[in-house]
């Protein structure tokens, strides 16, 4: 999956032997959510790799330059990150099937993501890995949000230079 998620290939091609056959081992309408799912984690990459760019660019400009006028926004910034990640957060413990579900309606076109505890995609993925993950993503937004706040608070007790 891992491998499918970030080569080239356009549709995902797991197939498996059954009594000497070679049968496919997801259902059609598993490998073309699939097709949607690549489309989605590509998004979400190039957002995620250009937000760290801008977030550690101006984070670095604000550490050389010394500058005690960042020192708001950076605490700004990562107050609000932190603010909306526990949001989030209380969102998803006190709901996670409801905000899960609002999530696939946000994000798909289609009901190709409606499966059933007999899809093998269900099987291997299931709702647990995506809470787990969540609390992943979670975490790592709430770092970068409070590396934020710290730089934020290092550089509003510096003198200007």
């Amino acid at each position: 999956m891992r491998g499918y998620l970030t080569d080239d290939s356009e549709r995902l091609g797991v197939r498996y032997a059954v009594g000497g056959r070679e049968a496919a081992f997801f259902s059609e309408r598993e490998v073309e959510h699939m097709v949607d799912v690549k489309r989605l984690m590509e998004g979400t990459w190039v957002a995620g790799l250009v937000a760290a760019g801008v977030l550690g660019a101006v984070l670095i400009a604000a550490v050389l330059r010394r500058g005690r006028r960042w020192a708001p926004a950076a605490m700004i910034g990562g107050a609000i990150g932190v603010g909306v990640i526990v949001v989030l957060a209380v969102v998803a413990v006190a709901g996670f099937d409801d905000a899960f579900r609002q999530f696939h309606l946000l994000f798909f076109t289609n009901d190709l993501w409606q499966l059933t505890s007999r899809d093998r995609l269900i099987q291997l993925f299931p709702q647990r890995f995506f809470f787990e993950t969540t609390l992943v993503i979670g975490g790592v937004a709430v770092a970068a949000s409070l590396a934020c706040l710290s730089v934020g608070a290092a550089l509003r007790g510096r003198r200007s230079s």
